[in-house]
């Protein structure tokens, strides 16, 4: 199953999102993330940081 992403809002500090999904076949869930800020001893690796996502939802029709 491929999600697609209909749209996606952003909380007013930047710190967390959550995407609305379809699979084209009339299933539907959100996937909410947090933004989890590079440390210092990843020397880079991850640049500023990265979106790790934090709870999806189950499906719905």
């Amino acid at each position: 199953m491929a999600w697609r992403l209909i749209e996606q809002h952003e909380s007013a500090d930047g710190a967390a999102r959550v995407g609305m999904q379809t699979d084209g076949s009339g299933h539907y869930r959100y996937v909410l993330s947090i933004w989890i800020a590079a440390a210092p001893e990843d020397e880079g690796a991850l640049g500023d940081g990265l979106w790790m996502d934090a709870e999806v939802s189950g499906l719905y029709g």
